[in-house]
């Protein structure tokens, strides 16, 4: 299985079928940051080549450099710098699969909780001496989700 989504990244698994109805999966995905893992379960409402589904997913991206980010979309970085960035997730979908005999298109949208924590380090100077300060800041959020890909059956 591959797919792209928010906040899952880019992501490929290794998807297994229960039965014709139920599908389990679990895999690697990056999200331009750094790498992660993750792991759901998909519910087909119907047997039929185009079906809804509902899915629920969980997921958590390692903690990475993300300062090249900040300043590609040209934000300020000279006095706080976005040195690390990793986060947890969980959401679930409501989307459609459209199927073949070998594989199977699907889209999702949903809802996502992300959590995490997001370092700066900061240069100041007091008295003539330089101290790097690093700060944590935490974070806590729903926000909406949602992906497409394709999974092929061997």
């Amino acid at each position: 299985m591959v797919d792209a989504g928010v906040p899952s990244g880019i992501s490929s698994s290794l998807a297994y079928r229960l039965s014709a109805r139920w599908r389990l999966h679990a895999g690697l995905s990056h999200n331009l940051v750094g790498l992660g893992v993750r792991g759901g379960v998909r519910l087909r409402a119907t047997t039929a080549r185009v079906s809804p589904t509902l899915s629920l997913e969980a997921g958590r991206f390692a903690r990475a450099d993300a300062g090249w980010l900040a300043g590609a979309v040209g934000a300020e970085t000279d006095t706080a710098s976005l040195q690390s960035m990793g986060y947890a997730y969980g959401g679930g979908h409501a989307g459609v699969e459209i199927s073949g005999d070998n594989a199977t298109f699907f889209v999702e949208l949903g809802a996502a909780s992300i959590g995490g924590t997001l370092y700066f380090e900061d240069v100041t100077e007091q008295s003539g001496v330089q101290r790097e300060v690093r700060t944590a800041t935490d974070v806590d959020f729903w926000t909406l989700s949602g992906r497409a890909g394709v999974m092929v059956w061997f």
